[in-house]
């Protein structure tokens, strides 16, 4: 996707290659806001998508928006913290040197949150923590690599040849030392969402295969501060705070909106029948619902 920082296009994902990541997204206009959801491929048998009952799912919502440079930046949707439940971890100016448990939250249901300030060592969160192992997400500054790494986690394996594991990127700028970084990480079941700084995100597939791999940590190779640290067990009763998404019944309305793929609106209140009237060759948005004009 191209964006005014820049003259060619960019991935929207940090770390997608081989089909991996997130795939075909679909964009929503919510309260002035712009939504996008996208399939996360599962990549394993036809015999395990039959065990397990399903196939492929989709992320969690991302907003996105244009930062003060017109770089595209994601965040996660502002909606989701009514994901949050009353089982929860705070804590503020926290120094972790190794590991901090964040009990009493646990499980495959849950979201991390920590504001971490940027210094030498390589900090994150560690979950589907077991005796037997655990799954982990990093920042390493001098390499400005985000890292998740899933070898240590007795798992189904579906990224073999790909990433065989470990998911390491550059990120698209280098924090200052000293200066904070935000890392906030939504799991649910197999679906392990990330976001840094509220610029950057990704999604990723993972399925652990240990009962008792639910066990969540903040850590730290060396001392780490921490300004915020949080956590939740999240709780899918709560809704995610949009009431309805037009469906195909959006056709059949009398007066329509159309928009770019973008979210960009093109036309306000049009006729549904010339809703499509002296637009070029594209995908557009008309209700809430794709609409491909050839």
């Amino acid at each position: 996707m191209a964006d005014a920082a820049g003259q060619y296009p960019r991935n929207v994902e940090l770390m997608s290659k081989d089909g991996y990541g997130l795939l075909s997204p679909t964009i929503y206009q919510h309260n002035g806001k712009t939504i996008a959801l996208g399939i996360v491929p599962d990549k394993i048998s036809t015999e395990d998508n039959c065990r397990l009952g399903w196939a492929h799912t989709y992320s969690f919502p991302r907003e996105w928006s244009l930062s003060a440079s017109g770089e595209l930046i994601q965040k996660p949707y502002d909606g989701l913290r009514s994901l949050r439940s009353d089982v929860a971890y705070s804590g503020a100016d926290e120094e972790i040197s190794g590991v901090k448990d964040l009990s009493p939250v646990s499980g495959r249901r849950i979201e991390l949150l920590g504001r971490f300030e940027i210094g030498d060592s390589t900090f994150g969160f560690k979950f589907f923590k077991s005796a037997s192992g655990q799954a982990s997400v990093s920042y390493n500054r001098s390499s400005n690599e985000l890292t998740v790494d899933f070898t240590g986690l007795r798992r189904l394996v579906n990224d073999n040849g790909s990433y065989n594991g470990i998911y390491r990127c550059t990120l698209p700028e280098r924090p200052e030392a000293g200066s904070e970084m935000l890392l906030n990480v939504f799991i649910d079941g197999s679906i392990v969402d990330i976001f840094v700084n509220d610029r950057w995100a990704t999604s990723i597939r993972v399925y652990p295969s240990d009962e008792d791999a639910d066990g969540v940590e903040a850590f730290c190779d060396g001392t780490v501060k921490a300004r915020e640290l949080k956590a939740w067990r999240l709780d899918s009763g709560g809704g995610a705070g949009i009431g309805s998404i037009p469906g195909d019944e959006g056709f059949h309305s009398d007066k329509v909106n159309v928009s770019a793929i973008d979210g960009t609106l093109i036309k306000h209140n049009e006729r549904m029948a010339e809703a499509l009237d002296g637009l070029k060759k594209g995908v557009y948005v008309v209700n809430g619902c794709k609409v491909i004009v050839k």
